[in-house]
């Protein structure tokens, strides 16, 4: 499946819209590493496995909440070949206690290297995404989407600055810089908001899907 911007953007449309309405019902429950998973997480999931996986064309799926179903052998040609890799509500805790601050992640590999990605936060009505060279962000006004380029993500840590940090952090670290910090408890958020200039660092270990 070729990286299109309008074929991405009516993905995250479709599973943000399924978001908002499993939200309605909302229940949860803890998995292993003691994080939450929701009925949205699998049914968003699945539906974007069914839209983009086809291993026989050589397009795989690495989704945070499949991926250990999936074989070494799977997971191996994965990252040889074309892979897209999905975290179907990143910022789980966040959504399902009624806050806004949770996203769709689409991103997609070649050869183990990451080259697109996209992330939709349904309750901002904000869409970032790559487009060949560059970085997109939509917004959307009076029913439509308009789309503007972004520029390089600023690299001062000003002490004026805000900075994010992961919960691991804030529960086990220590964070003595001057800035204003803030946990969101969701990766995408920040690290969109780099590129969107909202804030100037992003601290903590993060997994695959986060950053995809």
């Amino acid at each position: 499946m070729p990286w299109n911007k309008d074929r991405i953007t009516a993905l995250l449309l479709e599973a943000g819209d399924m978001a908002l309405q499993l939200r309605r019902t909302i229940s949860w429950e803890r998995k292993s590493d003691r994080s939450l998973v929701t009925e949205a997480d699998r049914k968003i999931e699945a539906f974007l496995t069914g839209e983009i996986e086809d291993p026989g064309a050589g397009i795989y799926l690495i989704g945070e909440e499949t991926v250990n179903e999936k074989g070494e052998d799977y997971l191996s040609a994965a990252l040889q070949r074309e892979a897209f890799v999905i975290d179907p509500i990143d910022g789980t805790s966040p959504y399902a206690h009624g806050m806004p601050h949770w996203g769709v992640s689409i991103g997609r590999m070649v050869n183990g290297e990451l080259v697109d990605g996209a992330v939709y936060l349904p309750q901002f009505q904000e869409i970032v995404m790559s487009d060949g060279d560059a970085v997109l962000q939509g917004t959307l006004v009076e029913g439509s989407w308009r789309w503007e380029e972004l520029g390089d993500a600023e690299r001062d840590l000003d002490g004026a600055r805000l900075v994010a940090i992961t919960q691991g952090l804030a529960k086990r670290g220590r964070v003595t810089l001057p800035n204003s910090i803030m946990v969101l408890g969701a990766a995408v958020v920040p690290l969109i908001g780099l590129l969107q200039r909202r804030f100037c660092g992003y601290l903590g270990n993060v997994k695959l899907w986060d950053v995809a």
